[in-house]
């Protein structure tokens, strides 16, 4: 599946991903979301 465009300090490109990954990185990023507004 198709991300969107990736941007590096680099360069630049296309990012793909399968479900399993992209299933991952949407845990990640709920993590974050809970730590940062868990913050006092």
């Amino acid at each position: 599946m198709w991300l969107g465009p990736a941007r590096t300090p680099k360069g630049c490109g296309h990012m793909f991903a399968c479900e399993t990954c992209i299933a991952e990185l949407v845990h990640i990023v709920d993590q974050e979301q809970e730590e940062r507004y868990s913050l006092p």
